[in-house]
């Protein structure tokens, strides 16, 4: 789906909602924020975002349980969902969207096709948790195939 036509789509479902919304990214590192903000009229429902690209901002910021996230290097689906829930409760949003993953290999780790975990929230109640393989293994081509079926998912829980 062309990208105007999926802001447009998220812009609608928030704000018919009367709904507002906050990001934090890990393995995309800001890419989904800068989109969001491009949909029209995104201050009547983005509230902000933040990237936490270690596990001490993590915990810090986003309140992610700090044994649990380092037996995975911050990377699964209770990381992401804790990431979200910490996102809406620090932005007080009605939704809260994260994502944590890798990029690029990470031979030492034994990974070898970068994937990611995306979780979206509505309050308390998780509305999708899921895992991305990248077909790259280049940083900037995971990172928009991150944060474009980042925005295609968040769409379809909007409607």
């Amino acid at each position: 789906m062309e990208k105007d036509k999926l802001l447009e789509r998220i812009k609608l479902g928030l704000t018919e909602a009367d709904a507002t919304i906050s990001i934090a990214e890990s393995v995309t590192s800001g890419r989904i924020q800068q989109l969001l903000s491009q949909a029209g009229e995104a201050m009547q429902f983005y509230q902000g975002g933040l990237t936490a690209y270690n596990l001490n901002q993590k915990v810090r910021l986003l309140r992610v349980d700090e044994q649990t996230a380092a037996r995975c290097n911050c990377v699964s689906e209770e990381t992401a969902v804790e990431m979200a829930l910490g996102i809406a409760a620090l932005f007080s949003s009605d939704y809260g969207l994260a994502i944590t993953g890798y990029a690029t290999p990470v031979p030492e780790m034994n990974i070898h096709q970068p994937f990611a975990y995306l979780a979206i929230v509505h309050h308390s109640t998780v509305l999708r948790v899921l895992k991305m393989e990248s077909r790259s293994t280049e940083i900037d081509p995971s990172q928009e195939f991150y944060a474009i079926e980042t925005l295609k998912n968040l769409a379809s829980v909007l409607i």
